[in-house]
C-alpha cells in the first residue's frame, strides 16, 4: 500500500466495505520487503516544483503483460501537486487515458481540491486529442516538461516505487 504507515493502513476496514475486520491484525508494524532491500526510489524530484493547490503531475506508464481479469496495460498516474497524494487509473491503451483524466478530475472534485492545471510530459495522449478536449471543456490549463530534461514531474518517481512494490508482492505470492 505504497509504504504506508501500519497506523493508517489499520483503518482501512473501516473506510472499504469489503474489507474484512481480521485483515487489520495482519498488519505489521515494520518495513515493507521493498524498503528492507533499499531498493524504493526516492519520491519526488529534487529542485523546487509548484505546488499549486489546483495543479495535478500526470503521466502514463505502459507495461508489456496485460492484467489477468481486464487485459489492461497502460496506467494512468496523477500526484497532486499541493498534498502529494497519488491517484492511478488502468485503462486499455493509451488512446484511453483521457477517461483516466476524467476520473480523477471527478475524485478530485470530490475531495473539494478542484484540478485547474495539469502538467505532463510530452507524451502526445496527455498534451493532445482526447485530453485537451477534456481540459478544454473543463478550464483546466495543460503544461509540458522541456524536451529531454528529467524531474520536472513529480508523478514520473512513482513509477519505480510502484514497480518495486509490484515485484515484492509477485515474489511473496510465488506467482510462476
Amino acid at each position: 500500500f505504497n509504504h504506508g504507515e501500519a497506523r493508517v493502513l489499520k483503518h482501512l476496514p473501516d473506510a472499504l466495505c469489503d474489507a474484512p475486520l481480521w485483515w487489520s491484525n495482519m498488519i505489521e508494524e515494520k518495513p515493507c520487503d521493498v524498503c528492507l532491500r533499499s531498493n524504493a526510489s526516492k519520491l519526488g524530484p529534487t529542485g523546487h516544483l509548484p505546488t499549486d493547490e489546483g495543479l495535478m503531475f500526470g503521466d502514463i506508464w505502459h507495461v508489456s503483460v496485460p492484467e489477468l481479469f481486464v487485459g489492461h496495460n497502460v496506467t494512468v498516474g496523477f500526484t497532486h501537486a499541493k498534498t502529494g497524494f497519488v491517484k492511478s487509473v488502468r485503462v486499455r491503451g493509451k488512446g484511453d487515458a483521457h477517461e483516466a483524466f476524467e476520473i480523477t478530475l471527478a475524485y478530485f472534485n470530490a475531495t473539494a481540491r478542484p484540478i485547474t492545471w495539469l502538467h505532463v510530459d510530452n507524451a502526445e495522449e496527455l498534451k493532445g486529442t482526447k485530453v485537451l478536449q477534456v481540459a478544454r471543456a473543463k478550464n483546466i490549463r495543460i503544461t509540458t516538461t522541456t524536451v529531454a530534461t528529467g524531474r520536472k514531474n513529480r508523478q514520473e518517481p512513482q513509477w519505480r516505487v510502484l514497480a518495486g512494490i509490484t515485484r515484492a508482492h509477485l515474489e511473496g505470492g510465488l506467482v510462476p
